[in-house]
């Protein structure tokens, strides 16, 4: 409760909503502000900030499987990975490596993607 000199109640006006950036999507700040004015007009606004900081997400364990030849080593679908706060993460790729290069006999070939968020935080 905020109360003038004279120890009355004032009511505030307000909120204001402010997000920082706008629109906010992904981390940022959102303000929210009330303005207290006196009987005289003397005003203060009292402000709330939520800071919206993403964590980093975690992708599953690497997979694999032995084939018996190279063309049996196809591309398999990349397993769904969401966000710290659920959405779902496109990933990019695949990147292919293949040990030897060329893979004509024996080898490994692996299949590369890369999960990034809006932050930023990325893991192949």
């Amino acid at each position: 409760m905020v109360l003038s000199n004279c120890g009355e109640t004032i009511t505030p006006t307000g909120p204001t909503i402010v997000f920082n950036p706008n629109p906010l999507t992904c981390e940022g700040t959102k303000t929210y502000q009330w303005t207290y004015t006196d009987c005289e007009g003397n005003c203060h606004p009292w402000s709330f900030v939520y800071t919206i900081e993403r964590l980093d997400f975690t992708v599953p364990a690497n997979g694999g499987s032995t084939v018996a030849c190279p063309a049996l080593a196809t591309q398999p679908v990349p397993p769904v990975v969401l966000s710290n706060c659920g959405e779902t993460i496109t990933p990019t790729g695949p990147t292919i490596t293949n040990v030897p290069n060329p893979l004509t006999c024996e080898g490994t070939r692996t299949f590369t993607w890369t999960y990034t968020d809006c932050a930023n935080h990325s893991h192949t």
